[in-house]
């Protein structure tokens, strides 16, 4: 498997106090193959990617064989804060919307899901170690959460 690990940027994602209607996926490749360079990943807030306050990074292993697949910054308390922060400024603007709106965002984050089952639990075999079989059926129950 070429990919991964795939960051679902959905629900809804804030610039400043508006709401992004555009719903994306990040790819990002993190098994590195034979001659090409791990995976290395920033910090991911507020749909912004931003380096760490810190140098310090973590190693993401394989369950399954031990082998190195990506490192994540650890990040620090500045880090940490400004995610905190715009935490709550996307909770204050999601309380904000009239039950239509957030029902909009949630069926369509579940519609991204259930195109992408397969891809998904591929990448939660590869991250943690679970079999297939049981991500596939874990992930195929999740729209029917978001849409209930």
């Amino acid at each position: 498997m070429d990919t991964a690990i795939q960051v679902v940027e959905i629900l809804s994602q804030y610039a400043g106090n508006e709401i992004v209607s555009e719903y994306r996926l990040v790819l990002n490749e993190t098994l590195a193959k034979p001659g090409e360079a791990l995976a290395s990943y920033q910090l991911h807030i507020n749909g912004k990617w931003f380096q760490s306050a810190t140098d310090s990074l973590i190693e993401v292993h394989s369950p399954a064989h031990g082998g190195l697949l990506a490192t994540v910054p650890d990040a620090g308390a500045q880090s940490i804060d400004h995610a905190v922060d715009s935490a709550h400024k996307s909770l204050d603007i999601w309380s904000n919307l009239d039950a239509f709106d957030r029902s909009r965002h949630l069926h369509a984050f579940a519609e991204v899901i259930r195109q992408r089952i397969d891809e998904l639990a591929e990448i939660e075999t590869v991250v943690t170690g679970r079999p297939i079989r049981e991500m596939r059926t874990q992930l195929s129950r999740v729209p029917e959460w978001l849409e209930n």
